[in-house]
């Protein structure tokens, strides 16, 4: 298992129509967002306009959950959606999207060959959990700081966690950890 700290002003930062993005993780490394030529990545974006449209994705599937604020996301000919505060969608990179609403979201775009999952929890002032690691995990811590074997991350830090194990976390103050696995699909 090896484990990956990477602080918040290291994380790349991007433009985007309406808002900025912060990009948490690509896969592989080597891999040009812009280019879709990516296995899945992991990225934080602020939504500053009131309507905004989603980028199409064709053929990779998407996971968004809401950080701040409230989300009215509309999925055209699918459905539509209302998101609050760790709320979360799954839909298909091949809709055409659009929303209402200003917030900041935590989003995962995945090919097919992958799975992904998305969680948050609080830890109090000295609490510890374990998590088992099986292929990707990754820590965004959004408040707080929190200690593992390779050091201590704070607010808007990553924790990245490659290969399988068990990974012990402690709380240095009062923390939210959002954590997203993405784990190949055995075929």
């Amino acid at each position: 298992m090896e484990i990956q700290l990477v602080k918040a002003n290291e994380l790349q930062v991007s433009e985007w129509a309406g808002g900025k993005t912060t990009q948490l993780y690509i896969y592989p490394a080597s891999a040009d967002f812009s280019k879709k030529d990516f296995a899945y990545r992991i990225s934080t974006a602020t939504v500053e306009l009131e309507e905004s449209a989603f980028t199409p994705f064709p053929n990779y599937n998407r996971k968004l959950m809401i950080l701040e604020g409230v989300l009215d996301l509309f999925h055209d000919d699918q459905y539509a959606i209302q998101l609050h505060p760790f709320d979360q969608d799954a839909f298909s990179g091949d809709w055409i999207s659009h929303s209402k609403g200003k917030v900041i979201d935590y989003n995962v775009i995945f090919t097919s060959n992958y799975s992904s999952e998305i969680f948050h929890f609080e830890l109090s002032k000295g609490e510890e959990v374990k998590l088992n690691c099986k292929d990707t995990t990754l820590l965004y811590v959004l408040y707080g700081e929190i200690a593992v074997s390779k050091g201590s991350a704070q607010q808007k830090d990553v924790i990245i966690i490659e290969g399988q194990g068990e990974l012990v976390i402690n709380a240095s103050s009062d923390s939210l950890i959002v954590v997203t696995e993405v784990n190949k699909i055995e075929e």
